[in-house]
This record gives C-alpha cells, structure tokens and sequence, in this order.
C-alpha cells in the first residue's frame, strides 16, 4: 500500500471522511481536488456521515458581526467549535427568507416560491408556488416536514398561511410530486404551533369561546381525515392564554434554534 495520502483508495477515503465532522469535512475538501471530490460525495450522502451537533443558522444568513450577506452562502455557527463558517451554495438561493428548520432542512420562501434547501449537502427542491385564496394573498408563517426527503421519497410540507385581510390562519399541505397546495379545512382560526408525530399532523391552537387550549390531529395519508380536526384534549384554564404561544415538542428528535 502506498504510504501517500494522495493516493488512499476512494472507498477507504470515503470510509474515513464520512466519520469526521462537518468542519473537518469542508478542510478536508481543500487538500486537492480528489478529496474535494469525495467530500462532496460524502456530503451528498446524508446516511453514511456519523452524528453531528447541530448548527445555528441566522434566517436571514446575516453574518454575525451584521454585515449583509448577499452571496449564494450559509453562514452557520458552530456549537461545538465556538466559531462561525461560510459554506457556498451548489446553486443560487431563490429563497432567502427561512420559514423554519425541520429534519435538517430549511424551509425558505420570498414572495411567490417556496424551496426546499439542505445547507450541506446543497440539494434544493422546489415546491409549489404560495397559494392564494379567493384571489387574496397569504403570507408563510410556520411550516414543517413530515420526513426527511433524503431518507423517504414520500415526504409531506405542510405551511401555516395568514390571510391579512381575512385575520386567519390557514393550513396546506403538499406532497413530494404534487402540482399544487391542498388546503387543510378546519374550524381553527390560528396556529401556535404544527408538528408531525407518528404519522399524523398535530396543530396547536386556542380557542376564545372558552380560553382553553385545543390541540387538533389530521392524518393526510386519508381524504376523508383531512375534512375535520379532532379534538384531542382543551387543557386547563389555569394557565394564563392572553400573552402565551404554545409549541410542540416531540419525545424522539430535538429542536434547531433560529436566530
């Protein structure tokens, strides 16, 4: 065997690059072209990499000292390191505002288009164009993924939408290949918090009749669920609903912060 990094067989290169972490990736990837060519590999293979500590990201990919980032680049602070990275894009961002972060994804909107983009591998997928209602406008508020696209071809996003002139929140749903949105119907008038578990969509909400907060599930693997909400429980009036958001948290998976 040679005693030449440079000349390390590819798949034992790959073996030992996908168990390094993703700033060891990315120093790794300016040794020669070769091993840039296999970090973008491993980079692409989102099973293959080892656990990693996830990073912050700000939503509008400011730089931390505030310097506007107008280049096709994430930046990210690392939580382990303690310092910020700058990671290019593979393609331009059509999206730069970031609804939210789910499975290692950030969901990103501007005006009309909603994208799909994965900061490390690079890979961006397009969804349907924002939706409108009655000719009325609705702006992106939260989202979420039902999986991760990379591990499961049959994934779902569904959006939070407010309607401004209507004062309401509105629930869609797109699945992978779909053309278009599909509106959730519902009595809810808006929405604290979404998130998927087990397989179904779960919506927080609080309802002014009786100041009690309502938590609803759908499950749109089946049309004729998607036509109601079921009441899972109104929680206790003792907590002070004036001033709270309510959020989800799932007992399998964690939570990114945003900036």
């Amino acid at each position: 065997m040679s005693a030449y990094w440079s000349e390390i067989p590819t798949d034992l290169l790959y073996s030992i690059l996908s168990k390094l972490s993703i700033p060891d990736l990315f120093r790794c990837a300016v040794v020669c072209s070769r091993w840039f060519a296999v970090v973008d590999k491993v980079r692409r293979g989102p099973g293959d990499q080892c656990p990693q500590i996830p990073w912050l990201v700000p939503e509008n990919r400011s730089l931390i000292n505030g310097e506007d980032n107008d280049q096709n680049t994430y930046n990210f602070f690392s939580l382990s390191e303690g310092r910020e990275y700058e990671m290019p894009s593979h393609a331009p961002l059509v999206c730069g505002n970031i609804v939210r972060s789910s499975h290692g994804w950030l969901i990103a909107t501007n005006d009309v288009r909603i994208q799909l983009q994965n900061p490390i591998t690079g890979v961006q997928i397009d969804l349907p164009s924002i939706p409108t209602l009655d000719d009325r406008n609705l702006m992106a508020m939260k989202a979420v993924l039902s999986s991760d696209p990379f591990r499961s071809g049959d994934f779902s996003v569904v959006f939070v939408f407010f309607c401004s002139s209507m004062r309401k929140d509105f629930l869609f749903f797109v699945s992978a290949g779909d053309e278009k949105w599909t509106m959730i119907p519902t009595t809810l008038y808006y929405f604290d918090d979404i998130a998927f578990y087990n397989g179904k969509l779960y919506a927080v909400s609080q309802s002014k009749e009786d100041n009690a907060v309502i938590v609803a599930a759908y499950d749109l693997t089946e049309p004729d669920s998607t036509q109601r909400g079921m009441l899972v429980m109104p929680l206790s009036d003792i907590w002070d609903f004036t001033s709270n958001l309510y959020f989800f948290c799932v007992p399998s998976g964690g939570c990114i912060k945003r900036w």
